[in-house]
């Protein structure tokens, strides 16, 4: 239960490595707008696989959020998420792995630092949060 007046904006990157993966971060991203206040996603993108040998590839999107919950509640909601769509122990097959990347523009995950791919994700959440005037319209990139 949120415990604080104060709306924060997360955002998160999403993936999966399935051969559905499109169709997943899809139906993804509908099921958390509709729980949060969600308007930005970014185009989904391919990108290589890294640490897992079984696949070639992985299928990610940015998504930007506002909710009054505090990290640690996000998280409980994002793993059940990550269940609801098939997620298991499994290292080789991910069906959906959602991580919180920032929130209120402060970075808190290490996969910023660490992969390319995240950095693009993000930056492109910022180019369109500046030149969108409505976050609560929700924004369908062509390809998606």
């Amino acid at each position: 239960m949120p415990d604080t007046d104060i709306i924060h904006t997360y955002k998160l990157c999403a993936g999966s490595n399935l051969e559905n993966a499109e169709d997943i971060l899809t139906d993804a991203i509908d099921a958390l707008c509709a729980r949060f206040s969600c308007a930005i996603q970014t185009k989904i993108k391919k990108t290589a696989a890294i640490g897992i040998r079984s696949c070639t590839h992985f299928h990610n999107v940015g998504i930007m959020i506002r909710t009054r919950l505090n990290p640690v509640e996000l998280k409980e909601i994002l793993d059940n998420t990550e269940k609801d769509f098939g997620r298991t122990k499994s290292t080789s097959s991910v069906a959906l792995d959602i991580d919180i990347i920032a929130m209120d523009e402060a970075i808190i995950h290490p996969d910023y630092r660490q992969r390319e791919y995240v950095r693009e994700l993000m930056l492109e959440l910022d180019a369109t949060t500046h030149a969108s005037s409505q976050f609560n319209s929700r924004k369908q990139p062509s390809g998606v």
